[in-house]
């Protein structure tokens, strides 16, 4: 199986459970807008997203839960300004424990969103360390264009090809972002937009699956599980900082604000599938 020196995160739904707060800012605005819009609950939305509705960057969040302008335009100055601060999404479980085994292998890690680098920074804080600080593009970077054109900055900047580079993403247009750059691409099943069926690229469906498909070890999940008990804590980890209890980190008192992962049990031999 092809291992992969240099891994490009996208960030909401797939480092950062960050759905429910996207949705609860829809609620609150369209309350204060006096809109009266119906705001889909996650699974609702999720359904939207798998049949091809644009939902980023975040004017098309808005625009796809039924906001119109100027209300669109104000709700996304609203959220730049105050959503990590107001709504406080938090990483999925195991994030941390993932981002160190890469690393620990020498993958090159990096993050390419079409979110704004203060929600991002302020949401994987704890976990910023393992990320090559040169290879971060978010929505406000200047030389932020479209996720295609920053995986080939990815590979200029490290001088390699893109078929070096994986993109894990969990859209389609994160697909088509990969494939038109050419670069591979490994979609996550938990996060917004991507189901378990009908796909044209290898899915997981859990956090701690995507460490064996970058560095071509199925063992290397289970080391992981193994050092944790199972399959890890399940508890939350916010963007105060990592589970106290989990990662030895302060903040044990704080409340722990982020919507939990749950994850589906998928038996003792991890497995990458493809459609």
């Amino acid at each position: 199986m092809k291992k992969y020196p240099v891994v490009i995160f996208d960030v909401d739904g797939v480092l950062v459970n960050s759905l429910t707060p996207h949705l609860k800012i829809c609620e609150d605005k369209n309350r204060e807008y006096n809109l009266d819009l119906t705001i889909p609950n996650p699974a609702e939305f999720k359904d939207m997203v798998r049949k091809g509705t644009p939902v980023s960057p975040m004017n098309l969040f808005f625009e796809a839960v039924g906001f119109k302008s100027p209300y669109m335009e104000q709700a996304v100055e609203f959220y730049n300004q105050s959503f990590m601060h107001d709504y406080h999404p938090g990483m999925f479980d195991n994030v941390p424990q993932l981002l160190a085994m890469l690393s620990k292998e020498d993958v090159v890690i990096g993050i390419i969103t079409s979110n704004v680098r203060n929600n991002i920074e302020d949401a994987l804080e704890p976990v910023m360390k393992y990320f090559n600080a040169d290879l971060i593009f978010s929505k406000d970077d200047p030389n932020f264009q479209s996720k295609r054109k920053a995986l080939q900055l990815v590979a200029d900047k490290l001088n390699i090809d893109t078929k070096n580079i994986l993109y894990v993403g969990d859209q389609q247009a994160d697909f088509e972002s990969a494939r038109n750059a050419g670069a591979d691409f490994l979609g996550v099943t938990y996060g917004w937009g991507i189901s378990d069926d009908k796909n044209k690229f290898p899915v997981v469906d859990d956090v701690l699956d995507i460490v064996s498909h970058v560095i071509g070890d199925f063992d290397a999940r289970k080391s992981i599980t193994d050092r944790n008990g199972q399959r890890g804590d399940k508890r939350a980890v916010t963007s105060e900082g990592e589970n106290p209890e989990v990662c030895g980190t302060a903040g044990g008192a704080k409340k722990q604000r982020a919507t939990r992962h749950e994850h589906r049990i998928i038996g003792p031999t991890p497995r990458t599938r493809r459609a």
